[in-house]
């Protein structure tokens, strides 16, 4: 994993660069688990959710921009260190054949590592870019998938989906629960 600062992609973001407005920090409370995903994004609607024992998932769209959050027991060999993950994850990637592999970035952040590239995807019969960010992450013994990406990205959009990236974070909510057989105090 190349350990490059988010600036460092700001020349394919000049050369794709109108952001979309930006709702106040979305704060996204994962079920059961006492704890949120938090970044600065635009709004969405919500299109899916999905609360299981072993993953939780929630899908939204708003346009051309889409956000999605997995968070599931973990399933990298390795661990849940960032390399762990990322290697994990890269494996994924090559298999995809929509990935341009030219564009893969990978970017150590506070709490994960950030996963950028574009992709090829079919549209009305034509090839149409799309821009992706990954924030991959571990935290409460869960590994997590922060997927955020703009179809056909135009001024702009490669900086607002940069900024929701540099401004992940993952927040406790709760306080942890009492160990069986424990009294509360």
């Amino acid at each position: 994993m190349k350990n490059l600062s988010l600036a460092t992609l700001l020349p394919l973001a000049a050369a794709l660069c109108g952001a979309p407005a930006f709702a106040a920090d979305d704060r996204l409370p994962v079920p059961d688990q006492g704890w949120e995903v938090r970044f600065d994004g635009p709004a969405y609607d919500k299109v899916d959710e999905k609360n299981r024992p072993n993953q939780y998932m929630l899908r939204g769209t708003s346009g051309r921009f889409n956000v999605s959050l997995f968070v599931e027991t973990p399933s990298c060999a390795g661990g849940l260190s960032n390399e762990a993950l990322y290697g994990c994850y890269q494996v994924a990637l090559k298999r995809n054949p929509m990935v341009v592999p030219a564009t893969v970035r990978a970017n150590a952040l506070p709490k994960g590592v950030a996963v950028m590239y574009m992709i090829q995807v079919e549209a009305e019969g034509r090839k149409v870019p799309m821009f992706n960010i990954n924030v991959l992450f571990a935290h409460g013994g869960k590994q997590g998938d922060l997927h955020v990406s703009m179809i056909a990205p135009q001024h702009g959009d490669v900086e607002a989906l940069i900024r929701i990236a540099e401004s992940f974070d993952v927040v406790d909510t709760a306080a942890a629960p009492a160990p069986a057989g424990s009294a509360a105090n």
